[in-house]
């Protein structure tokens, strides 16, 4: 994914430099857009987004973003895990048990996508697909933490608890969504879109966003 997310940016840039060169068919623009990230309509966390936009054609664009939300999961599991433990240089394992009661996500979002405009006269509504790549910070909230049984060396735990339970710190996303932009002058328009993000790792979730286009 990362390779993908490099070679379509790549050919972003490409696509931008042609157009200052040869005015390859349009033009780029950019929008700076703020909302909210949520998984039901009661609970949201706040999103950002920086994106860039250059013409394929008049309807046609591929677009490259980035940016910063956060998600909370609230699915709770119990985990069976060990730890080791040294006393006067004698090292010893323990058999552990704890749940996962919510998991705070901090992703950093970066998309490569191709938009659809349907162009009216007062505003250009449009459709929109995305291949993502997410880099996360996840921090967990723990709880019933017990210590089952002590054994002398890893090989005597039970299969169940030789693991080491992680958070996901990275996963990869595809998006689809829908939006309205309204010119608000020569230069700069209102954008407002809806999306839905599936994602390989962590939370499925949606995100509402309002930004500024220029």
């Amino acid at each position: 994914m990362k390779k993908i997310i490099f070679v379509l940016f790549a050919l972003f840039t490409t696509i931008s430099f042609a157009q200052e060169r040869i005015g390859f068919l349009s033009r780029t623009s950019f929008g700076i857009y703020g909302g909210l990230s949520f998984r039901s309509v009661n609970k949201g966390w706040g999103a950002f987004l920086f994106e860039g936009k250059t013409h394929l054609s008049e309807k046609y664009l591929i677009k490259l973003s980035f940016g910063y939300s956060e998600l909370q999961s609230y699915q709770k599991y119990n985990v069976k895990s060990y730890t080791s433990i040294y006393n006067e240089n004698v090292e010893s394992v323990d058999a552990i048990s704890y749940n996962i009661d919510r998991i705070d996500y901090k992703i950093i979002p970066l998309s490569i996508g191709l938009q659809y405009n349907i162009n009216f006269s007062s505003f250009h509504p449009y459709i929109f697909a995305e291949l993502g790549y997410n880099f996360i910070d996840p921090l967990s909230t723990k709880s019933e933490f017990k210590v089952l049984n002590t054994y002398q060396k890893y090989s005597d735990l039970p299969l169940v608890h030789r693991y080491i339970h992680r958070l996901a710190t990275n996963s990869s996303k595809i998006a689809i969504g829908f939006g309205v932009n309204y010119p608000l002058s020569s230069v700069f328009g209102l954008d407002i879109r809806f999306l839905t993000q599936i994602d390989t790792e962590i939370l499925n979730s949606q995100q509402l966003l309002v930004g500024l286009t220029f």
